[in-house]
């Protein structure tokens, strides 16, 4: 066996830049936490009471996501992932978590907006079907 010494790596930034951070999607402080439901739960309710629930949960997520923008902000955090379970059950086959993020469609891009007025970047995660909100 032979040992070959390897070359000394170049750095890859200047020694007196700061690195750019990003806040993922995943807080374990209740500052900006986000709520979800299973989906078990939300089968045993009536129709009604399904949309009440998703309608409650979405807001309180789209509040959680305004409440992360600011933070990020305040924080001078460029870069946010949003987690591709935003809006749970969105993707139900009664369609009503989807009617409800349609009827949220100009909520949904005021919080572009902001990130856009924040110069706030979105990381797009793969299978996120929100990506295009910022």
């Amino acid at each position: 066996m032979t040992i070959t010494p390897l070359a000394p790596l170049k750095q890859q930034h200047q020694p007196n830049t700061i690195p750019h951070l990003g806040l993922v999607c995943i807080t374990f402080d209740q500052q900006v936490r986000f709520k979800t439901m299973t989906r078990t739960r939300y089968l045993k309710l009536s129709l009604s009471e399904r949309e009440n629930a998703l309608r409650g949960l979405y807001r309180l997520n789209l509040d959680s996501l305004h409440k992360a923008l600011s933070f990020c902000a305040q924080n001078q955090i460029g870069l946010y992932r949003m987690s591709s379970a935003l809006f749970p059950l969105s993707d139900m086959d009664d369609g009503i978590g989807a009617n409800i993020l349609e009827e949220m469609s100009n909520d949904l891009a005021q919080i572009g907006r902001k990130a856009s007025d924040l110069n706030i970047r979105h990381l797009r995660k793969q299978g996120n079907p929100y990506h295009d909100c910022f």
